[in-house]
């Protein structure tokens, strides 16, 4: 069934719709048998489109396949083939010059194809519609219809020009072009026109040609220029001639459905002669013209000479002045352009700095938030374990030395025994806490440890050189206190990167005389701190150091990077640390 109609496609796409229509029907047969509805669909779309294509249509049988496969698309829910059904129900409407009910189709396809990827679909179903549009302004002269039909034509030639479908872009063009004769828009007609018979030309596609050469004689017609006319019209003419229709107005049935004007050799050559007649009457009025002023010249031959040399003078001048006019505006258009093109590569340099940055700051945000989710998710259990299995043991411990109490005078054996046990329970409370205590210790890992690999990640995966120096830390600058200490230098590692633009960090942190030393430079843009605004990160590195009971101070300004200095005394330590995990009657 796939072979039939890919072998039904071939013949329709090389030309013959005839040939076509058996392989389309032998995959009708096979796809109902096989209950392939997706290809069915397909075949009697495809099918119905042969049949119409032929040169004597039956059109009771366009109509027999399309009716199934609109019934096929409305049960399996598949819009698209729907609505390319509606389009060529259009067609047919169109070509029994039902225009009305032609369009109500190409409105029905464009809502089904509204706000899909669909493109050319709905390009296809667009110039229809404006086709259908123009014969019902033939007949009605309202002009909503015709400003409906340029916008629909106009939006065809454009997707039809982007996805590269050359030969329905010539089509469309011209019949744009004879929809601007209309608007009296001549010039944008004829660069449509011309468009057109470009495409014709490189596609060898003779009834583009046919078309765009008999739009182009009406137009120059309408302006007036016969000799380019009867140019359009002698080309017309041999390409009839070449095809052999000599009454074949097919190709001219889509553009000008509404004349009852049969294109052939004859026609052709019936206009061409009218326009020469009319360019001989032009050419005779000016040759009337010349003798009269070759008899005035005769007659006033020494006045002639003087007011010609004085004419000649003047138009010299005024030819000069017009060049340097022209000179002018082809150098400030010059100008224009060079000013157009340098604030088109400074657009293009905002926008991947913006892309920069903004990549900069979700991959810092990515190692900063994975290595912050693993130590909150450690201390969530630390939490969980003290909370619960602490509770127990205290309460346990509670318990036995309430026993302990009110056995001791009675049964020494069980007191003895309970003396044991409440030894154990104390011993287990203290191995508990010594987990929890190494649980919030970042994985057993001293946080200046943990502050190298932040610093590492970051260097791996950013285009940035961080230089870490840790000197003289100890286990007396460890614990909670030191992790306040880590999350202050990433928040400001991560400010020097997403902010100041900064591609090389010194950072070093000392212990000298009771207290940790912090100095972090980075070679950034730097900012003028009188205008500084405390952002969510300056205000969790203020709170931080605060609650440590330390201080810091900034250095900078604009273009010259920026210091943070940090001062945090190891007496704070203890009180901090007192207050994360109580003691045993806690």
């Amino acid at each position: 069934r796939q072979a039939y109609f890919l072998k039904g496609r071939a013949f329709f796409e090389s030309g013959s719709p005839t040939e076509a229509v058996t392989p389309f029907q032998k995959s009708i047969v096979l796809s109902q048998q096989e209950k392939d509805n997706p290809l069915l669909l397909k075949s009697l779309i495809s099918v119905s489109a042969a049949i119409g294509d032929q040169d004597y249509p039956n059109y009771d049988s366009v109509y027999f396949y399309l009716n199934g496969a609109q019934e096929l698309a409305k049960t399996t829910f598949d819009t698209t083939s729907l609505a390319m059904v509606f389009i060529y129900q259009s067609n047919i409407a169109f070509l029994l010059e039902d225009y009305k009910k032609a369009l109500e189709s190409n409105y029905l396809g464009e809502s089904l194809l509204k706000n899909t990827r669909f493109e050319y679909e709905r390009a296809l179903n667009s110039y229809g519609k404006a086709n259908n549009l123009m014969e019902v302004y033939y007949r009605e002269n309202k002009n909503e219809y015709l400003n409906e039909a340029r916008i629909a034509y106009e939006y065809a030639v454009a997707i039809f020009n982007k996805q590269g479908r050359k030969s329905s872009e010539a089509h469309a063009r011209n019949a744009l072009a004879g929809c601007l004769f209309y608007f009296n828009d001549l010039d944008k007609a004829e660069e449509e026109v011309d468009q057109s018979v470009k495409l014709g030309i490189g596609l060898k596609d003779e009834g583009v040609l046919l078309n765009g050469y008999y739009t182009m004689a009406s137009l120059y017609e309408m302006k007036n220029d016969e000799e380019k006319a009867i140019s359009a019209l002698n080309k017309l003419y041999t390409y009839l001639d070449k095809t052999g229709r000599e009454s074949d107005a097919r190709f001219i049935k889509e553009q000008f459905s509404n004349s009852d004007i049969r294109i052939s050799n004859a026609f052709i050559k019936s206009r061409i002669e009218m326009l020469e007649g009319k360019l001989n009457a032009k050419q005779a009025e000016k040759k009337l013209l010349w003798g009269a002023i070759l008899a005035s010249i005769i007659l006033g031959l020494a006045a002639s000479v003087i007011i010609y040399y004085r004419q000649k003078s003047k138009i010299a001048i005024q030819e000069n002045k017009i060049a340097i006019q022209k000179q002018k505006l082809l150098e400030a258009e010059q100008q224009r352009l060079v000013a157009e093109q340098q604030r088109l590569i400074e657009l293009h340099k905002l926008q991947k700095e913006e892309i920069d940055n903004l990549n900069k700051s979700r991959e810092i945000e990515f190692i900063q938030a994975k290595l912050e989710g693993e130590e909150k998710g450690r201390h969530r259990i630390a939490q969980q374990i003290h909370d619960g299995v602490g509770g127990l043991l205290i309460s346990t411990k509670w318990n036995l030395e309430a026993a302990l109490k009110e056995l001791s005078q009675k049964e020494n054996k069980v007191a003895d025994r309970l003396n044991e046990n409440l030894r154990l329970q104390e011993h287990s409370y203290l191995e508990l806490r010594r987990v929890m205590y190494e649980l919030e210790r970042t994985d057993n890992k001293p946080w200046w440890e943990a502050l190298q690999q932040f610093c590492q990640q970051l260097s791996q995966h950013k285009n940035v050189t961080i230089n870490y120096y840790p000197y003289n830390l100890d286990d007396s600058a460890s614990g909670k206190f030191g992790d306040e200490i880590r999350l202050a230098i990433q928040e400001l590692i991560t400010n020097a990167l997403k902010h100041a633009n900064a591609t090389e960090i010194d950072i070093q942190v000392s212990q000298i005389d009771g207290e940790i030393d912090v100095i972090v430079e980075d070679n950034g843009d730097g900012f003028n701190k009188e205008n500084m605004k405390k952002g969510i990160g300056m205000r969790s590195i203020e709170t931080r150091v605060n609650d440590l009971g330390g201080r810091y101070s900034i250095e900078t300004k604009e273009g010259a990077g920026t210091i943070v200095f940090m001062d945090v005394p190891l007496k704070s330590k203890n009180t901090m640390e007192q207050s994360i995990y109580a003691g045993s009657n806690n």
